[in-house]
């Protein structure tokens, strides 16, 4: 495989003939090799490799993102099939993982450098309104999102907050294209720069507010409390993730009560996006889900469940 992956890094013009690279090699969840290749002290590129799967839609996601903010993205710099294998290279980033304090406002107009920075991010976001070519400003993505959940152990609970969540007027939100796994790990600082990896569903849903809720919900580590103090106003007032919220909000021009009405279906939608990842994550975001849900839907849910259980 490393071979390969050599092989590749002189397809691309990226790695001279003969030179030997030092390699720090993860699995993922997702059924892919993210290989870190060390051509020399300065000079590293990511590789992300599969037998299983094509990587064309991830790699045009990180194209699109890299046109959409270049300061912010690793820079893609090719896609190969070779011997039965997809190959992603982007470019190495040598960084310092963030700091939450170096992302949350301590107050309107104090805020440390990335945080500022991250709120570029959410002002340049905004601007792209409507633009991306795979959002379906009709409502596509919620179609796909039900059609996931009607025949699961969620089907009722879904249901419910898809409803909830059309009723408060997401098909009048102008889409905005998200990164979709916009969460505390996947920003670091690089040179005082902020960078933002692991772009591959950028633009898969265009649900305004979706990137705001991912972040704070991992500065809370998931935290059911905190998750609730989102909904509710008296709760957060005045913390800084409470902080960030209302400026991100303010910046996106979403209004605060949509925001907090939203959080369960923005939940949701981020239980779709990871229903490929390991189960703790799911199981720990279902959680979250159910405890946010009205009893009387989670009961329902629950005597569906137990009748198709005494069925079979």
């Amino acid at each position: 495989m490393l071979k390969l992956v050599d092989q590749t890094l002189q397809e691309l013009g990226l790695m001279p003939g003969g030179a030997v690279s030092r390699y720090t090699i993860n699995i993922t969840a997702g059924e892919s090799l993210a290989i870190s290749v060390f051509v020399s002290d300065t000079l590293f590129f990511q590789v992300k490799a599969s037998e299983f799967m094509d990587l064309g839609a991830q790699y045009e996601a990180y194209c699109r993102a890299w046109e959409d903010f270049q300061a912010l993205v690793p820079h893609p710099l090719g896609l190969v099939a070779r011997e039965g294998w997809s190959i992603m290279v982007t470019e190495g980033k040598h960084h310092v993982m963030a700091d939450s304090a170096d992302l949350l406002p301590v107050a309107r107009d104090r805020a440390p450098a990335l945080a500022r920075q991250l709120f570029g991010y959410f002002e340049a976001s905004a601007r792209r309104a409507g633009q991306h070519p795979l959002i379906d400003a009709t409502g596509r993505f919620e179609n796909e999102l039900a059609a996931h959940f009607s025949a699961g152990a969620l089907a009722r609970v879904a249901s419910y907050w898809i409803e909830q969540s059309r009723q408060a007027g997401i098909d009048a939100m102008a889409r905005v294209p998200q990164h979709g796994d916009f969460v505390f790990n996947n920003l670091a600082s690089s040179n005082g720069q902020l960078v933002i990896f692991d772009w591959e569903d950028y633009g898969r849903c265009g649900l305004p507010g979706l990137d705001i809720f991912t972040l704070c919900l991992s500065l809370l580590e998931e935290d059911l409390d905190g998750v609730r103090a989102m909904t509710d106003p008296a709760q957060g007032m005045g913390s800084p993730v409470d902080n960030l919220i209302r400026r991100a909000c303010e910046i996106q021009s979403i209004s605060l009560p949509m925001f907090r009405r939203l959080v369960p279906f923005y939940l949701l939608v981020f239980l779709y996006l990871k229903r490929n990842y390991g189960v703790p994550v799911q199981h720990r975001l279902e959680a979250l889900l159910l405890q946010l849900t009205p009893p009387t839907v989670v009961a329902s849910q629950a005597t569906v469940l137990g009748h198709a259980t005494g069925s079979r």
